[in-house]
C-alpha cells in the first residue's frame, strides 16, 4: 500500500516508475512490478536502466521465463547491474536451463571475499570454531 501511495503522489515518469518496480519486485508483486518496470526501461538511463532490466530479469525467472531472465540478466549485467544479486539470479537461471558449469561461472562471481566478509565480518573466528 505504501508503495502504491508513493507511486499515486509522485510526479509521473520513468524514475517514478522505476521506484515502483524496485519496492513491488522485493514485495514480491511480482505481476504488478512488471508493468512500472517496463515503463521505466523505456526513460531511464543509467545507473537506472541495467537495475530495472535486472529486476525484469528477476521478475521473469520467479515466473518462470527462463531464457527470457537470462537475456535480461547478461545484458543488465554487462551493462553495468554486475550485483552479487544479479550474478546469484543468473546462475540460479542458467541451472534451470540445464548449464550448470555457466551457472558456477555466475556464482564465482557471486560469492567474492569482500562479499563474504560483507555478510560474515570477521572471518577468523569462524575459522578458529
Amino acid at each position: 500500500e505504501a508503495a502504491w501511495a508513493a507511486f499515486r503522489n509522485a510526479p509521473p515518469g520513468p524514475l517514478t516508475s522505476y521506484g515502483l518496480a524496485v519496492a513491488l519486485y522485493y514485495l514480491h508483486h511480482l505481476d504488478e512490478a512488471e508493468q512500472p518496470v517496463r515503463e521505466a526501461l523505456e526513460g531511464v538511463r543509467e545507473p537506472f536502466w541495467s537495475d530495472a532490466l535486472s529486476i525484469l530479469g528477476k521478475v521473469d525467472l520467479e515466473r518462470g521465463s527462463t531464457a527470457a531472465a537470462i537475456l535480461c540478466l547478461r545484458r543488465a549485467i554487462a551493462a553495468g547491474a554486475a550485483t552479487p544479486e544479479n550474478y546469484y539470479a543468473l546462475g540460479v537461471g542458467l541451472l534451470r536451463q540445464g548449464a550448470p558449469l555457466v551457472a558456477v561461472r555466475a556464482f564465482q562471481r557471486c560469492v567474492t571475499a569482500e562479499f563474504v566478509c560483507q555478510r560474515f565480518g570477521d572471518l577468523s573466528a569462524i575459522m578458529d570454531m
